[in-house]
């Protein structure tokens, strides 16, 4: 009797609450909701009001709580999941060049690459490049793993400058490209860089390191102002197309705080369709730049935006002399530089700031932690504020033990979708523990996960969930041995990755009172083949309550 009585207490007190719940002008069916809430639970619909969920629950459940003309989409059994977040990409710079680059992200044939520079080249005005700026390797062309010689680029674009960069590491271009740059046979090798050149001394059309491939990229012609708002879209409804609903830009080398603009008048004019965080890239190189800069960090101002275009922090370089290259170092920081890193650390914990800080491996991380405990002790404002280290592919499990004791988070990076091949050769067989997954899983730390879109990796956040749970590249090549779940995975894209933005309260997972930011799926993330990961594409993308992007 007692059961009963409860039972039927439950069921007022349920229909109580659903008769007072909010009526809902969205509403989605018969679908398998991946809610990513604390329980990882799987329901069947969901009810949007303005642009938050108000309901999760069965389809007759959300059905009856449909306002008189709601939308109604009947998601047919498929798969939503939460919107997906990059805690860390350089898409502001990308808006730059977006229009005018023939992206190779996930082309796995060699001939489909070249199809699609032919193809660029037929729609760009005469004056105009043929541009990839990253986001590819060679070796993705599972049918021939080779990079472009500048008599091949020639034959396919001879009206043309081409320009196609592979990672930081090197870059392919043809001859008007190399014109353009001054560059010919008798052009010595530049510091820092190396022109290629084969056996009789003639020019291959590969430039290797920055200092070979830097003086072709500034001969790019900058984006017209007029372009700048175009070149934002496009770049946004490509985010959307691959179920990106929010990004964290952290500025980059070659970039300008005016790159923001497009973004921000998009926001005024309501049409912003990927929520925009970033953080403050300090370009300071030298100890007369530091003191310069230092009065500006206090009058940065995070969290005076809003859930749509935010500043959150500061990052992720403090003082670039100390920006670490991928390739593997153990040589600890010079003292001098050290001593600058502590300036602007200290000033960015004095402002309160969340610091967001790039550093590869445990010589760079166990330096800067020194610096960060001392600041921790004497400022102490780190706790609150969540100091992250990312890209930590050689984070330690003692690096890992000082960040947590003093409150920081782990952003790692899916260089590997790509740039396994190539670090390969500095890794040796210890690429197959880069990132240390397992370590910074049982480490206890919050950790997430960022493309560094759009130059080391693709945007495609598929491609990042594919590797994380098959430890594999996209070339098929086994790239990971520590790899993670499919729901760590979707966790590490969604509800993790909100904390970086400090909107855990707001985004990462399908809950009642959260933004309505969904991914509907054409294929079941939780059930295809681990294999058939990277070739999930969304059907839809719903930024905010808003349709940003349906497939065709």
């Amino acid at each position: 009797m007692k059961t009963l009585l409860a039972g039927l207490v439950a069921l007022a007190w349920a229909s109580a609450a659903h008769a007072q719940a909010p009526r809902a002008d969205f509403v989605l069916l018969n679908g398998k909701v991946v809610t990513v809430d604390p329980l990882f639970d799987v329901a069947q619909a969901v009810a949007v009001r303005g642009d938050r969920v108000v309901a999760v629950g069965t389809t007759a459940q959300v059905r009856a709580m449909a306002a008189s003309g709601a939308r109604v989409i009947d998601l047919q059994g498929r798969t939503l999941i939460p919107g997906l977040i990059d805690n860390h990409g350089h898409y502001a710079r990308a808006a730059q060049t977006w229009l005018r680059e023939a992206r190779l992200d996930g082309v796995l044939s060699r001939n489909d690459a070249l199809e699609k520079l032919r193809a660029r080249a037929r729609t760009v005005k005469p004056d105009d490049w043929v541009l990839v700026i990253g986001g590819w390797s060679e070796g993705q062309f599972a049918d021939d793993p080779r990079g472009f010689t500048r008599q091949e680029l020639d034959r396919l674009v001879p009206d043309h400058p081409v320009y196609l960069q592979v990672n930081y590491s090197h870059a392919y271009v043809n001859s008007l490209a190399l014109t353009a740059a001054g560059i010919d046979e008798k052009t010595p090798d530049p510091r820092g860089g190396r022109i290629g050149r084969d056996g009789d001394g003639r020019l291959t059309g590969r430039l290797d390191g920055a200092g070979a491939y830097m003086p072709v990229f500034r001969k790019i012609p900058p984006l017209p102002p007029e372009q700048a708002i175009a070149g934002a879209t496009a770049l946004l409804s490509d985010l959307n197309r691959v179920g990106i609903t929010a990004i964290g830009d952290v500025g980059g080398f070659n970039f300008s705080p005016d790159f923001y603009k497009p973004f921000d008048a998009l926001h005024r004019e309501n049409e912003l369709t990927v929520r925009v965080y970033n953080t403050v890239w300090g370009d300071v190189h030298t100890p007369e730049e530091v003191t310069a800069w230092l009065p500006q960090i206090p009058r940065i101002k995070p969290f005076r935006g809003d859930d749509l275009r935010d500043t959150v922090g500061y990052g992720e370089t403090m003082y670039v002399p100390l920006h670490e290259a991928t390739a593997e170092s153990t040589t600890p920081p010079a003292p001098a530089d050290l001593a600058q890193f502590r300036r602007v650390a200290t000033a960015v914990a004095e402002a309160g700031l969340y610091a967001h800080i790039h550093a590869h491996f445990h010589a760079r991380i166990s330096a800067f932690l020194d610096v960060i405990q001392d600041i921790d002790r004497s400022v102490r404002a780190l706790r609150p504020y969540r100091w992250t280290i990312v890209h930590a592919e050689g984070v330690t499990a003692e690096d890992l033990e000082r960040m947590r004791r003093i409150g920081m988070m782990v952003s790692v990076n899916n260089w590997p979708t790509v740039g396994y091949e190539d670090q390969q050769a500095a890794f040796g067989e210890r690429i197959y523990a880069r990132p240390p997954l397992k370590l910074i899983r049982e480490s206890g730390l919050r950790w997430g996960i960022g493309t560094d879109a759009t130059v080391v990796a693709p945007i495609n956040p598929f491609f990042s969930l594919y590797w994380l749970v098959t430890g594999k590249s996209l070339s098929g090549h086994v790239a990971t041995h520590d790899t993670v779940s499919r729901e760590e995975a979707l966790i590490a894209w969604t509800k993790s990755n909100a904390y970086f933005f400090f909107r855990e309260n707001e985004l990462g997972s399908i809950e009642p009172g959260k933004l309505a930011d969904f991914v509907v799926l054409d294929h079941d993330y939780m059930t295809v083949p681990a294999d058939a990961i990277r070739d999930i594409k969304p059907a839809m993308t719903i930024v905010g309550g808003k349709i940003v992007y349906t497939a065709r």
